[in-house]
């Protein structure tokens, strides 16, 4: 996607690693560098226009405005960010690249929301292929088997049903081809 004009904010590649950056594809999302620029030394954060309701102008100058008037201005550096983050308190996530972060790309929160949805889609195509059932399930198996045995056994008696009276009206046209023909015939044990 090629954007006619967006603002880009430059922050230093530490504040980026320890602030924004997450480690793990899942959690960030599809196009994530999209949303970023790499200067080098700084990252810039692509603040595109087309995606607000406002025009290009006005979200520069909302920008400006908001990062002149912040605790510091245009001076203000975050080179110095400990292992908290300044704006919530709460440790920062490590990740692989990160000056202090572990080498696993994922830590166990993020373990967890992929092994998560892993376990449930296994479950799912486990009850699918018929290796587990809920009791509900097996409550609906066992009336289609009692309808199906029902059924088989309906189809039986039809089919005794019918053979009978197949056997009765047979008899009766040899009984009438007799008498109609004058030629009597001994009974059949």
């Amino acid at each position: 996607m090629t954007l006619k004009a967006a603002t880009v904010v430059f922050v230093s590649q530490v504040y980026y690693d320890k602030v924004l950056y997450i480690g793990s594809f899942f959690s960030r999302g599809p196009y994530w560098s999209d949303k970023f620029v790499d200067d080098g030394t700084s990252r810039g954060i692509v603040i595109a226009p087309e995606f607000l309701s406002v025009s290009a102008a006005e979200l520069s100058e909302a920008i400006t405005l908001r990062w002149k008037g912040s605790a510091g201005g245009s001076n203000w550096s975050i080179t110095d960010l400990g292992e908290q983050s300044a704006a919530s308190g709460r440790p920062v996530p490590a990740h692989a690249g990160s000056p202090t972060g572990s080498a696993l790309p994922v830590d166990g929160v993020e373990t967890l929301k992929l092994a998560l949805p892993m376990v449930v889609m296994a479950a799912v195509a486990a009850n699918a292929v018929g290796l587990w059932e809920t009791s509900g399930q097996a409550r609906d198996r066992q009336r289609r088997e009692a309808w199906a045995a029902e059924e088989r056994q309906r189809a039986e008696e039809r089919r005794m049903h019918d053979e009978k009276w197949k056997t009765f009206w047979d008899d009766f046209d040899k009984s009438m081809s007799r008498i109609g023909s004058g030629k009597p015939e001994p009974p059949q044990k």
